[in-house]
């Protein structure tokens, strides 16, 4: 080679590099160029992006270093995210935010500098590893346009931290092999360091690779002879320097698991079980496709990524017969790609249900960023050794000419390198469109975040809400803080009276308030979820939080009087044991790399590593200034949001298209906030192109819609023109907080669905919401009902049938005292037998979640409406209740219930083609179906049925239903109308109606398997036609207790001659009166009786306490009680809201649906008013 030439190649030496980074740069390019934000929501909410950075951005601008907490996530009630992810990239995009480039810019920075960086450390990697520049500029380019390191970005919007993962796998990698050459103090650095990266930035990428690194360790040590013992542990201390470096966030994301809700992490949609790839694990087209639905999935490898890596396989096969020394690369990136393709694959599914942690992965389609490193290694090994193999075969030949043609050699390689290059990228980028979300930097507020949260329901950017603390059950859908328009909302009470409050200072991690409270010993919740690490003063005193008091939010007990009190979230003893680990590590780590450069003299890293980090610090803040300056207002407003594609609010300059005809321009609206009765003003501003008639229609409603189907609020509707005018008043349902305006265009057909420009669908169109202010005290309204023990009262009730598969509820509630806890309310369905229909019943919080409970201010009325979803084939009639609850989810306790009389469901179901079982005349068996196929004697046999009508005009019926034996013959026999209520003759043709048929089996009849027959009597009690069941019923002998226990308190009375009440046993605590009852059956009691205990004040007769119940629970009826038997059975009195004074418990029998109480015969001097007198009690 002449001197002018080698020149020239030494000029060249980094031209490899310096090409890969530009096509990682063009891998970036169409984020940079998407106005605003790439949006994605399929595979990954790319807003999730934009709380992150915000969130973070605040925590270091207040100083927090470490962040562990995002304050305005959860609806305000803040939320313990960066404790558990691992978030180094948005670190990055933080600073680069506050250092002027805004969150935008910040985010598309971050992305531009994660390909970078990849492609950089890739280059690094396959250089170390075939020597070839070459083909290390090759494999750079193979694994920037890996796809799934594309669709991370382009798909996956929200995997900033996973894509940021295919930096550190190469570097971490190229420092374990870096050993075998220079096993110094500088080497462990930067494996220490690598690691560390990988561990902070994205923790499930770390666990899956952390076995591969030791695995590429033990490798090095093997092939480094001579100093494999050096090796090995500068490897391990580089990976132990890693952890530690890393320690202050693994530990507490690992070890404080308890105090978050992670358990649904790794069930349903995420468990691993439905994410294995088998004949789509590979795209079989050349070109890749980023679409997303239920029929073709982008997580998979590309047809061209696929075949690159088997003609590599092969091309490695036939080096390694032919040069010995290509044996173990061969082997070695054969094995890589097993590790990484494998897991993929439904075969592995043994490991994944018995490998600790390993289902926290989630998606085993998550190796495919370990099988990018494999994909992008092979070829470019191959291609260097085919380039190797042909330079030896002329140079075997004829030395001298081979050294004259190197240059050429190298040349035509380096082409041949930039045109695979080239195909690649093609492939990758080919058919990605990526959909722009229309931002600018200042749509990016806390409020909008807020909103956003609001509309999906995703609370802290998690779809699960999995790190929400153990105690926030239910789950918020709203808070404080949004429906008050707040930051710092105002605390509430749990108990006591409010008089004062008022914000000192705020910080991410800190609140200070000065608050006023009356009453006895008052609580005041803050509309802040405790975590590990919250600490309280008043007054300058520590005092302990109780996060139980009100699901989760710090709750704290105070004294009469003003105070000031503190709130601080602190590091935890393990955190701050862990973040000094980290920081000596840290300490350590950088003196270990400073005295490498020291010793080698290279400053030039750090010079351009400095120069690198100004250049992206003054483009950025550039960029930021001018995103700033923003567009000129718009004279209408235009943004929207829809719940599918893109539930961020948005403008839209161009419009909504509603089909191919309309389009809505913009609107204008007033007043954007209202209270209840007030009448919201809404034009619409439209563009159309056709002569349809067309409406349009807004419906005023709540994030209740698009995340549970709840029903709208009010509803205006104007046929189609330029503008469309639309009034909507506040009815008393509307919650307080943010409601929305949906818009809709309705042409003959139905619907004209709405659609981005290119095409793709949008749910339905909401617009800028409108705030619902807090409702004023009412004035003094009597009571139509009392919720049980609770302070809240029923002031109105209505409920009517608007469709023959629904009930409307609604209801008007009065809380006369601060509840301080969230509750759920329950709605059943009752039929006149007082059982709960099945299947016919709600629970949900009230309002759907957007109106928690624990801010219902007392003495302010709260107005609800609910859908009752009525099943097939309820039957219709008049005596009909509706059962109302609230009730502590997590606890399941009852806050109180109360029945709604006299709801009346005036049409069945018509069905013409419901399926027959058997026919009875004009009456069929539709549906039959044994409730238990195994029962106990002295338990009823019963099943479920559905009625078909024939014909209209059926004469009144009853069915009978026998227990037969073997030989036919019945043992039991059950009857009954039709359906109690709704006599047949008034069923119209093809009516579908439910029922239910039972038959008692009485005590002592013996075990076997029986058959039933179930026949249809005509009014004259003739059969109709007899049926049997095809499915035997077994009956067992109940094991039953004759022997009486000893107790304190005898007694000895009989109720009705069937029950005798030998004695009883009484324990007291500071908030109970416990009684077991001790019953003996004189004779089969053969109905089902309910037995109470009141505790009443013998001068008024007033019951201060009382329980109803059947026997144990309802577990075990009197209907089942053979003769003889004994059962024990403890009621408990709740005695907390009992004054003292003094009382007399009492006890009787009654039949649950006359009332009719069973008399009792004895001692005269127990009885009175037929219950038995059992104590005095003094309390």
């Amino acid at each position: 080679m002449n001197s002018t030439t080698g020149t020239g190649l030494r000029r060249l030496r980094h031209a490899g590099l310096a090409a890969a980074l530009v096509f990682a740069a063009l891998a970036a390019w169409p984020l940079l160029s998407t106005p605003g934000l790439v949006n994605t929501r399929a595979g990954g909410d790319s807003p999730f992006l934009l709380l992150r950075v915000y969130e973070l951005a605040e925590n270091l601008r207040a100083g927090v270093v470490p962040a562990r907490w995002m304050p305005d996530a959860a609806y305000g009630l803040g939320y313990p995210f960066f404790n558990y992810y691992a978030s180094l990239p948005y670190y990055l995009a933080a600073m680069l935010s506050l250092a002027g480039a805004g969150v935008l810019w910040a985010i598309k920075l971050t992305q531009l500098a994660g390909f970078l960086a990849a492609a950089a450390s890739m280059y690094a990697l396959a250089r170390e590893l075939l020597d070839d520049k070459t083909a290390a500029f090759l494999a750079a380019v193979a694994y920037t346009f890996a796809p799934f390191h594309m669709v991370n970005v382009y798909v996956r919007g929200d995997s900033l931290s996973e894509f940021y993962a295919f930096l550190f796998y190469p570097l971490i990698l190229w420092a374990v092999l870096r050993l075998r050459r220079a096993p110094t103090a500088g080497s462990v650095a930067i494996l220490g360091f690598s690691y560390a990266g990988l561990m902070v930035t994205h923790n499930i990428s770390a666990f899956i690779f952390s076995p591969l690194a030791g695995l590429v360790l033990l490798g090095t040590v093997a092939a480094a002879r001579g100093s494999r013992l050096r090796v090995f542990l500068l490897g391990a201390a580089g990976l132990l320097l890693g952890a530690a470096l890393s320690a202050w966030f693994w530990a507490p994301a690992l070890f404080e698991r308890s105090a978050a809700s992670l358990t649904d992490m790794t069930t349903g949609y995420f468990n691993y079980a439905g994410h294995f790839r088998s004949a789509n694990l590979v795209q079989r087209a050349l070109l890749f496709d980023y679409s997303l639905d239920p029929t073709h999935t982008p997580f998979a490898l590309g047809g061209l990524q696929a075949g690159l890596t088997i003609l590599g396989l092969a091309g490695l096969a036939a080096a390694a017969l032919l040069r010995r020394r290509q044996l173990a690369l061969s082997l070695g990136l054969t094995a890589l790609a097993a590790y990484a393709i494998w897991p993929i694959t439904p075969s592995s599914a043994f490991v994944w249900a018995h490998v600790p942690l390993l289902p926290m992965v989630q998606f085993p389609w998550r190796f495919l960023s370990v099988a990018s490193l494999a994909t992008a290694l092979i070829p470019a090994a191959a291609f260097s050794a085919l380039r190797t193999a042909m330079r030896r075969a002329p140079a075997a030949a004829k030395p001298g000419l081979a050294r004259s043609q190197a240059p050429i050699s190298a040349t035509i390689g380096a082409l041949v390198a930039v045109g695979l290059g080239a195909l690649i990228a093609y492939s990758a980028l080919a058919l990605l469109r990526p959909e722009p979300l229309p931002l600018s930097e200042a749509d990016i507020t806390a409020e909008r975040l807020l909103l956003y949260e609001h509309l999906t329901g995703n609370v802290g950017s998690t779809v699960r809400a999995e790190y929400l603390p153990e105690a926030a059950i239910p789950r918020p859908f709203t808070g404080a803080a949004l429906i008050a328009g707040q930051a710092h909302p105002a605390p509430s009470v749990a108990k006591g009276t409010l008089t004062t409050s008022r914000l000192l200072a705020a910080a991410p991690t800190s609140q200070a308030w000065e608050l006023a409270v009356e009453g006895d010993r008052p609580v005041v919740v803050f509309q802040t979820y405790y975590f590990p690490g919250w600490q309280a003063t008043v007054d300058g005193q520590a005092v302990p939080i109780n996060p139980d008091v009100a699901n989760g939010r710090i709750a704290l007990q105070l004294e009469p009087g003003r105070h000031q009190v503190t709130l601080c979230l602190e590091a935890t003893p393990l955190r701050a044991a862990a973040e000094r680990v980290s920081l000596a590590a840290l300490v350590a780590g950088l003196a270990l790399a400073l005295a490498a450069i020291w010793r080698a003299r290279a400053w030039c890293p750090l010079v351009l590593g400095a120069a690198v980090l100004a250049l992206a610090v003054g483009g950025g803040a550039f960029l930021g200034a001018i995103a700033a300056q923003g567009a000129p207002a718009a004279a209408l407003a235009t943004e929207t949001m829809d719940y599918i594609r893109m539930p961020y609010l948005h403008p839209n300059p161009q419009g909504v298209a509603f089909g191919d005809s309309v389009r809505l321009v913009g609107y204008e609206l007033s007043p954007t906030e209202a209270g209840v009765g007030d009448t919201i003003q809404l034009r619409l501003h439209w563009q159309m192109t056709g002569n349809e008639p067309l409406q349009a229609i807004v419906r005023l409603t709540s994030a209740a819609e698009p995340l549970f189907h709840a029903p709208s609020l009010a509803t205006s509707e104007a046929q189609l023109a330029a503008v469309t005018e639309h009034d909507l008043v506040v009815p008393p349902e509307a919650a307080p907080g943010l409601a929305l305006l949906a818009v809709e265009v309705r042409g003959p057909a139905g619907l004209l669905p709405p659609h981005t420009d290119e095409g793709a669908g949008l749910g339905t169109t909401y617009l800028a919401p409108v705030r619902v202010r807090l409702p004023s005290p009412a004035p003094a309204q009597a009571a139509i009902g009392h919720l049980g023990d609770s302070p809240v009262d029923l002031l109105q009730a209505s409920i009517d049938q608007p469709a023959n598969d629904a009930l409307r509820v609604r209801l008007t509630w009065r809380p006369n005292a601060p509840l301080g806890h969230d509750y759920a309310i329950a709605l059943r369905l009752l039929d006149a037998q007082g059982n709960v229909v099945p299947d016919a019943g709600v629970d949900a919080q009230p309002r759907y979640g957007m109106y928690p409970t624990s801010l219902w201010p007392a003495g302010v009325p709260v107005a609800e409406v609910y859908p009752l979803p009525l099943p097939r084939g309820t039957a219709p009639g008049s005596g009909y209740q509706v059962e109302v609850t609230l009730y502590d989810v997590r606890t399941l306790r009852k806050l109180g219930s109360l029945r709604i009389p006299g709801v009346t469901l005036a049409a069945p179901t018509i069905d013409a083609g419901a399926p027959l079982v058997h026919g009875f005349g004009s009456l069929a068996l539709s549906r039959w179906e044994v409730e238990r196929a195994e029962i106990s004697d002295g338990s009823d046999v019963a099943a479920r049925v559905q009625w078909a009508a024939q014909t209209a005009g059926l004469p009144d019926m009853t069915w009978q239903l026998s227990l037969t034996d073997g030989d036919g013959r019945p043992v039991a026999t059950g009857q009954g109308p039709i359906v109690p209520g709704y006599p047949s003759g008034r069923w119209p043709q093809h009516a579908l109606v439910s029922g239910r048929v039972s038959v008692h089996v009485a005590p002592g009849t013996a075990a076997g398997e029986y058959h039933l027959v179930l026949e249809v009597l005509d009014a004259a009690g003739r059969s109709l036609s007899r049926w049997q069941a095809p499915d035997a019923v077994r009956v067992q002998t109940a094991q039953r207790n004759t022997t009486l226990p000893t107790f304190s308190h005898p007694v000895g009375v009989d109720f009705g001659g069937l029950i005798r009440l030998p004695g009883y046993d009484l324990e007291r605590t500071a908030s109970q009166i416990a009684v077991t009852l001790h019953w003996q059956a004189l004779k089969a009691p053969g109905a089902s009786y309910k037995v109470f205990l009141h505790l009443f004040d013998p001068a008024t007769e007033k019951i201060l306490a009382q329980g109803d119940a059947f026997p144990l629970g309802g577990t075990y009826l009197t209907s089942q009680w053979a003769a003889g038997e004994v059962v024990s059975d403890r009621l408990v009195l709740d005695m907390a809201a009992v004054p003292h004074g003094h009382y007399q418990l009492a006890v009787g029998w009654y039949e649950p649906v006359s009332g009719e109480r069973l008399p009792p015969s004895g001692d005269p001097a127990r009885i009175s008013s037929n219950r038995v007198l059992l104590q005095e009690v003094d309390w």
